[in-house]
């Protein structure tokens, strides 16, 4: 897969240190997959080779989880509807407010299947929208398998 765009939600560049975005891209760049849906799995399992932890608890009264966290960066892989966005983004900001990540990644695709699905452009727009709500820093990655 490769980043075709990057865009950032609450100046998110300067929360996200510079290692762990180049792990979050690295493992972007050695996941393959024919279709978005194939490669969740796999990319969480190159950023855990990478030292990240999978599948985190946001916090500990919550069964809700992150797909990736380290260093205070909790990655959501979402290719899904935008109301699930939603949640992505509210998990990133529990943990910001409980002290488990200062900032958020958000991996979406490049060219949703649906018009309903989340895209970078969306992502962005929305956030944006709702930023007294969702202050917390989310950098949005957009990827191509």
């Amino acid at each position: 897969m490769e980043c075709t765009q990057r865009l950032a939600h609450n100046r998110a560049e300067e929360f996200v240190p510079q290692q762990l975005m180049q792990e979050v891209l690295a493992a972007i760049r050695e996941t393959t997959g024919n279709s978005l849906k194939e490669v969740h799995k796999p990319l969480q399992a190159a950023l855990e080779a990478r030292g990240w932890e999978t599948d985190v608890a946001v916090a500990d009264n919550l069964k809700f989880t992150f797909d990736a966290l380290k260093g205070g960066v909790a990655v959501e892989i979402e290719f899904g509807l935008q109301d699930t966005a939603f949640k992505e983004w509210a998990k990133f900001q529990k943990a910001r407010k409980v002290g488990k990540a200062t900032a958020g990644v958000h991996i979406v695709p490049r060219n949703p299947t649906d018009e309903a699905n989340c895209s970078a452009e969306w992502v962005h727009a929305t956030l944006t929208s709702f930023s007294d709500v969702f202050c917390v820093p989310v950098l949005i990655l957009e990827v191509e398998p």
